[in-house]
């Protein structure tokens, strides 16, 4: 039967020179003389700060040199226990992504991702034939990721402060491909459609229809009755569009 893997990482003697020593990431920390409390406190500090960090194998490296590479592979673990790693997860769409930005500057440190990096990867993603809202809703991504290296301590915090300061790509002002206006369903097939649809459905179409209401502000009350809840600002323009329908 094979070992258990160790939780934490061993304290030991270094025979040469008489010193502690605990190994994290392949790479030796000497803690002082062996067997000293300093030592052991040393040692308490770097393995908890090891755990915080995510047991990553890069512990200990200056964030200054790590690549975007690096970081991505911690990144992916912290998306595979948040949201999980079936094939529809939100980490499989995150890896798309990633994988575009890891081809251009995965040999890139982290540190040196500027607004130039940024607007090249979002040029590939143009380039690729890519929505102008799906590269924004892509490069929204990117930066999140560069967000969770900075709230881990792995990236500086200035490069996510410069990449929140480039304005999204807006309508008819860049070569991206816009979309299709969503056009409303015809009275004619709702129509048709109402009588095939459960007593509480049917009623919340007919509401929405009434008050032009989005189906987010629906909500289902006690005994299947219908709710709507409406934002003061949005109040008016449905008693508007109600009163026009009359």
């Amino acid at each position: 039967m094979a070992r258990p893997a160790k939780l934490f990482p061993s304290y030991r003697k270094h025979r040469a020179s008489g010193q502690a020593v605990v190994t994290i990431g392949a790479r030796d920390f000497y803690l002082g003389p062996h067997g000293t409390e300093v030592s052991k406190q040393q040692y308490d500090r770097l393995v908890m700060e090891w755990v915080a960090a995510g047991r990553t194998n890069n512990f200990g490296t200056p964030e200054s040199t790590l690549s975007i590479a690096e970081r991505l592979v911690d990144y992916i673990k912290h998306c595979q226990n948040h949201y999980g790693t079936g094939p529809k997860s939100t980490t499989a769409k995150i890896i798309i992504i990633l994988r575009t930005l890891n081809a251009i500057y995965g040999d890139t440190a982290a540190a040196e991702f500027g607004v130039q990096e940024f607007k090249a990867v979002r040029e590939k993603f143009i380039q690729a034939g890519q929505s102008r809202p799906y590269v924004n809703d892509e490069m929204a991504a990117i930066t999140r990721f560069f967000r969770w290296g900075v709230a881990e301590g792995k990236i500086p915090a200035q490069v996510v402060q410069t990449l929140q300061m480039i304005p999204g790509l807006r309508r008819g002002k860049s070569e991206a491909r816009e979309t299709d206006p969503v056009m409303p369903v015809s009275d004619a097939i709702v129509d048709v459609t109402l009588p095939h649809l459960p007593p509480v459905v049917s009623a919340m179409v007919r509401l929405q229809r009434l008050t032009g209401a989005r189906p987010a502000w629906f909500d289902l009350g006690c005994f299947g009755t219908v709710v709507l809840s409406v934002r003061s600002n949005d109040r008016g323009r449905c008693l508007k569009q109600a009163e026009a329908k009359r």
